[in-house]
């Protein structure tokens, strides 16, 4: 016999695999497929989740259907979330059949309308909702909620890195970008710089359009003075979005650090291919020193004395 457990966020058909091993030697092990179908107390339409996706600034809801199995009207006592500041809920009884979401309803069914915090930008998180019933089989239902919203005006890259060389010289010049995601044209009013001394910052001061430009480039007087490895700050931007008023942009400038000089190779002593000393003579060493290395010194024989001489 088998079981499966599910969760309390499933609803639906689900499929499973069971691998199943025997003791018979030349027995392969079986893989069982399990498919069934998954019935909640408490129906969710369209779907037991909810996906938010929205730009900063923009209204967006997510409406869904909470229906009884069993026909009877549902009775809602309370919605928790895991995190408030993420997402607001409110709920209503149906009280005349129609459709919500591309759902039809009926009376006794519970609609929720689930829509973004306001004031919360650039996220993407997750959270649960946990709806109290009155159903005995399922007093709470778990829906998983994701909630993503972009930046009004994104940001690339969102932090602009210079280089400067060890001894003096040029830096490297850095772009970033700033783009409309909702399609309508800004201006920037005004970048204020917290390092002006080491970065200048150029950008067109009449354009309008859905996108512009900053050029970041180490000032003259940063490269040729001494900095210390890192120097941080940052770019506050103003614009006339009347929501995405003020921008951030951090930057480093580094100083690129040459590498280190490798050290002189110690060459082995090659041993010396010069042929042996005339008269049959060699050199040799004490035992353990190195071979003679060099040009071999001539050495002349002795002469022998003949056999009966006068010497």
């Amino acid at each position: 016999m088998a079981r499966v457990k599910t969760k309390s966020t499933q609803e639906g058909k689900i499929s499973k695999t069971i691998r199943v091993t025997t003791d018979d030697p030349g027995g392969r092990p079986l893989v069982l497929r399990l498919e069934a179908k998954v019935v909640a107390p408490v129906s969710v339409y369209p779907r037991r989740r909810v996906y938010l996706g929205v730009v900063e600034g923009e209204k967006a809801e997510v409406r869904l259907v909470l229906r009884r199995r069993d026909g009877e009207p549902l009775e809602v006592k309370d919605v928790q979330v895991r995190d408030p500041d993420l997402v607001s809920v409110s709920w209503e009884r149906v009280q005349e059949p129609g459709q919500v979401a591309g759902q039809k309803v009926d009376r006794g069914d519970v609609v929720l309308v689930v829509t973004p915090a306001e004031r919360i930008r650039g996220v993407s998180r997750s959270t649960v909702l946990k709806v109290g019933t009155d159903v005995p089989d399922e007093p709470v239902v778990e829906i998983p909620v994701s909630v993503r919203v972009r930046p009004r005006i994104q940001i690339s890259p969102p932090q602009a890195h210079l280089v400067l060389p060890t001894q003096g010289g040029e830096g490297t010049v850095r772009m970033v970008r700033l783009a409309s995601t909702t399609g309508k044209p800004f201006r920037i009013l005004d970048v204020q710089n917290e390092r002006p001394d080491d970065v200048e910052v150029e950008w067109d001061r009449e354009r309008v359009g859905v996108q512009h430009t900053l050029t970041l480039r180490v000032t003259d007087a940063a490269a040729q003075k001494k900095l210390g490895l890192a120097v941080r700050g940052k770019l506050l931007i103003r614009t006339d979005d009347p929501i995405a008023r003020e921008l951030k942009v951090p930057f480093v400038v580094e100083r690129r650090l040459m590498p280190k000089r490798s050290k002189g190779t110690v060459r082995p002593v090659q041993r010396s291919t010069a042929a042996p000393a005339p008269g049959g003579l060699h050199l040799k060493g004490a035992p353990g020193s190195p071979e003679p290395v060099g040009t071999p010194v001539k050495v002349q024989p002795t002469p022998t004395p003949a056999p009966g001489g006068n010497g």
